[in-house]
């Protein structure tokens, strides 16, 4: 999968490449190991696949209510390519094939 960096596209094995060893606060690490985005996300699309009963999610609460869900692969999304985005966070979305949300009020 291509990715945009600095207004380049870059395959998944290029774009690790671009790695940088300097921290916000100005120092680096003597060390780095680069892991990319897509390389994460087809892990975690085989947690799934390796164990199934994750896939499910379930609680009910007497104040807040009730989710029943059934989740497709959990993915991370990484900024990158605009200056303007910050370069220090990372999104983690959570997919749902099947969701039952609901509050018994008695």
């Amino acid at each position: 999968m291509p990715v945009t960096t600095s207004a380049v596209n870059l395959n998944d094995t290029e774009s690790r490449l671009w790695l940088q060893t300097k921290t916000a606060s100005g120092h680096y690490w003597d060390q780095v190991i680069g892991v990319s985005q897509g390389c994460m996300n087809k892990n975690f699309e085989q947690l799934f696949v390796l164990y199934p009963e994750m896939k499910q999610m379930y609680n009910s609460d007497d104040n807040a209510g009730t989710i029943d869900a059934t989740l497709s692969g959990v993915q991370i999304l990484i900024p990158g390519g605009d200056s303007s985005v910050s370069r220090s966070e990372v999104l983690f979305q959570i997919r749902y094939v099947v969701v039952f949300v609901g509050r018994d009020y008695h």
